[in-house]
């Protein structure tokens, strides 16, 4: 009896053979997942593009038998959708900026200075990454109220423009730039700060990217504060006007709600952050990369 030696191209095929089921069985679960995290969001849609009595029908429909764009012409003129949309644009821009100037210079700080107290201060803003935010809520409305920010742009801004996770984030981030090139800019007589722009951002542009992303998903989408110290419509962001129009279509007993109106406002409030998204996933994914990378 002889045994036969296997060349290399039937070892590949065995191989590759082998794993089909395994691989068929990732794809399955791969695509079941993303019907059930996409679903909604597709209902949402279409139940935007319904006649209010197809939304509520039983069996429900997957698609509209007609489409049509009443809700979103009712939404655009009763309630001030362009101007929570501004709103939301001044408020994401403004936040997202003083968090990334703050998060670079503190993070530089805690990675690459030397003075008494820097690992103090480090352990601080880890502590502080525990605490829930809820936990803050009540401070910082007393001390926005007694300075008098209630329903201004100060009251959105101000309180969510610095946050412990950004400055840990850029804290690690700096890690990264080797200390050589410090040295030598020291040497010939740059200060901190021409450091910090000139040679550590560029280094470092894969996370300031991530953390620039994720504080606008993050500001976009807050509501708890924003319905907190907001009380005119005309300073509500995105998030707290869908709030107050699906109240204002609820009705007093919760009844005869109109639906095609609320997922037509909650559509136009989710769509930019989409479109944006869509448009820079590429980039996004890129820097969560290359963020693992040390240099």
């Amino acid at each position: 009896m002889t045994t036969r030696i296997l060349t290399d191209s039937e070892r590949v095929y065995r191989r590759t053979v082998s794993r089909i089921p395994g691989n068929i069985l990732v794809y399955v679960i791969l695509i079941v997942g993303t019907v059930i995290a996409l679903f909604p969001f597709y209902w949402m849609i279409s139940s935007s593009l319904k006649e209010n009595w197809e939304i509520l029908s039983f069996p429900p429909t997957l698609w509209p038998h007609t489409l049509t764009f009443t809700h979103y012409q009712s939404v655009l003129s009763t309630i001030g959708i362009v101007r929570a949309f501004i709103n939301s644009i001044v408020v994401v821009a403004s936040r997202v900026f003083i968090v990334l100037m703050v998060a670079l210079i503190t993070g530089y700080s805690l990675a690459k200075l030397r003075f008494p107290g820097r690992e103090v201060l480090f352990v601080l803003v880890l502590a502080l990454m525990m605490v829930p935010g809820q936990i803050y809520l009540i401070p910082l409305f007393l001390l926005v109220n007694h300075y008098g920010w209630i329903d201004t742009y100060a009251a959105l801004i101000i309180p969510g423009a610095i946050n412990s996770f950004s400055i840990f984030l850029m804290r690690q981030a700096f890690l990264s730039v080797p200390n050589d090139y410090i040295d030598a800019a020291l040497v010939d007589g740059a200060g901190h700060f021409r450091i910090l722009f000139k040679i550590g951002l560029p280094m470092v542009a894969p996370m300031v990217l991530t953390l620039v992303l994720v504080n606008a998903f993050w500001s976009w989408n807050d509501f708890i504060w924003p319905f907190i110290v907001i009380v005119r419509d005309e300073m509500s962001t995105l998030p707290v006007l869908l709030a107050r129009f699906a109240r204002l279509l609820t009705g007093p007993v919760g009844r005869n709600i109109r639906y095609g109106e609320v997922m037509a406002a909650a559509t136009l409030t989710s769509l930019p952050i989409l479109v944006v998204f869509l448009l820079i996933q590429r980039m996004f994914v890129e820097s969560l990369t290359m963020t693992g990378l040390k240099g």
